[in-house]
């Protein structure tokens, strides 16, 4: 009675077909809601769009339901295989990527990011070095490594942590390293954008008052005597002006400069 071929049912109905299916179903839950983020809705947008709708359950109810079956089978099988794995490792030193997360208590994570090895998940509720330190020690016990380094934010608790419970050299994130750079630069590119462009309104005004001022003379009952120069005085105006504007695009450029390649070092 089901909507497909009837070479189709057959197939999935036989015991290869159905493990098949099974694996193909587990895999995409693995690869789109584990991996790729789309959750239990994106696995039920497959199974509708590659007709295997005819044989699982796409309703979010049903593919939430598989889901967190799934995550516990991971969860279960991760530490299984770390049980497994940890002491046969050789020793080696890593790098760990640290921080702290909210939901809804703080979570303290620390990943290894070349293998993306989750090290620690754990919910605490302080983020002071102790409070690090209490969580990293189970973490990393039962794996031969040692850590070098560790990246994180700013915080007090982390850094202190690092550098004093596990004697590493502590690195900020890319965030810090960017906002640490334009401190260098901001305040004083700043102030001269500032003064360049003070310095082109002022010539801006000076040049429309020369203007006007020949404006007013002609348009005024003259006596005797010669005329004021407003010619070379508007040809001055015209010329700080067109300084004073240079200058500050000069003042914008640099800025802009800078803000490039503080993106750049994200880019990197």
């Amino acid at each position: 009675a089901l909507a497909a071929e009837p070479d189709a049912v057959e197939f999935f109905e036989s015991p290869v077909g159905a493990m098949w299916l099974h694996r193909v179903f587990l895999a995409v839950h693995w690869t789109v809601e584990f991996r790729g983020g789309s959750g239990a809705r994106g696995v039920g947008e497959f199974l509708g769009r590659s007709g295997l709708d005819a044989f699982i359950a796409p309703s979010h109810g049903a593919q939430r339901s598989v889901a967190a079956r799934v995550e516990k089978e991971i969860v279960s099988c991760g530490k299984t295989e770390r049980e497994r794995l940890g002491p046969r490792s050789r020793p080696r030193p890593i790098s760990v990527c640290l921080d702290g997360t909210f939901h809804p208590g703080v979570c303290l994570v620390g990943i290894e990011p070349v293998s993306e090895l989750i090290l620690l998940e754990r919910y605490s509720e302080k983020r002071d070095a102790d409070s690090w330190n209490l969580a990293l020690k189970p973490a990393l016990a039962d794996l031969p490594v040692t850590v070098v380094l560790a990246a994180s934010d700013e915080g007090s608790g982390v850094v202190a942590c690092v550098r004093r419970h596990l004697g590493a050299h502590h690195s900020p994130d890319l965030f810090h390293v960017q906002q640490e750079a334009g401190r260098a630069f901001w305040s004083t590119l700043g102030r001269l954008e500032g003064q360049c462009q003070k310095a082109n309104e002022r010539a801006t005004e000076a040049r429309e008052a020369c203007a006007k001022a020949q404006r007013d003379w002609q348009a005024a009952a003259r006596g005797p005597g010669r005329p004021p120069d407003f010619a070379r005085r508007l040809q001055d105006a015209e010329q700080q002006q067109a300084v004073a504007a240079r200058e500050l695009k000069r003042a914008q450029g640099q800025r802009q400069e800078v803000r490039d390649a503080l993106a750049g070092i994200g880019d990197d």
